[in-house]
């Protein structure tokens, strides 16, 4: 239930940060989202490295023969790479409005995370890309 709470609360930030007032209301809370998104995608770009096929579509005959414990891996596996690619959404809001935002904010993302460098790897692998 975690990690649907995370899903959740991941997929109203993206909503929330659509908007310029959001942005700049967040103030000190934002650093420490924009430190989930980056966790987020070293995550991914981990899990990418280690499997290449991680989000590929599985076989649906061995999904029914699939252990109960198995099928829970698999859910939380697809629901932390959900929460990734809203981080995507979430970062790119919030570079939208980086003029009008606190400098704290800006060297988060610039200095402190690296975020354009982090975000390199993922271009290269695309994981948005999902093969039947």
């Amino acid at each position: 239930m975690v990690l649907f709470h995370e899903a959740t609360v991941t997929n109203l930030l993206e909503c929330i940060f659509y908007h310029k007032n959001a942005c700049e209301a967040a103030d000190d809370t934002m650093v420490e989202i924009i430190d989930y998104c980056y966790r987020n995608f070293v995550w991914m770009v981990d899990e990418m490295m280690k499997n290449r096929d991680f989000m590929k579509e599985g076989d649906s005959k061995k999904w029914l023969n699939q252990k109960p414990i198995d099928e829970l891996n698999r859910h939380k596996h697809e629901i932390h790479f959900k929460c990734a690619m809203s981080c995507f959404s979430i970062l790119r809001f919030v570079s939208d409005y980086m003029d009008d935002l606190p400098a704290p904010i800006i060297h988060q993302m610039i200095d402190c995370n690296d975020i354009p460098c982090a975000l390199v790897p993922l271009l290269e692998l695309r994981p948005w890309l999902r093969k039947n």
